[in-house]
């Protein structure tokens, strides 16, 4: 998952219920948090900001790597 820092539709402690439930049922999974970034940066929108820009070419990466090793 490609998550936000301070997401207001996502908090942090939904985020961190849901990894443990993941971990607790052995489900493989990754989660990596991006500060400064909107919800919705990894998939949704054509920013100008360069490090919305940079946060999306890695949340992408981390996709493809997680998705290339399972």
């Amino acid at each position: 998952m490609a998550c936000t820092e301070n997401d207001q539709l996502f908090p942090d402690d939904i985020r961190a219920e849901g990894q443990k439930w993941l971990v607790d049922n052995k489900v493989p999974h990754e989660i990596q948090v991006f500060s400064g970034v909107p919800h919705g940066f990894a998939v949704v929108g054509e920013y100008e900001d360069p490090k919305i820009m940079d946060a999306q070419k890695a949340a992408f990466e981390q996709m493809l790597s997680w998705l290339k090793s399972h």
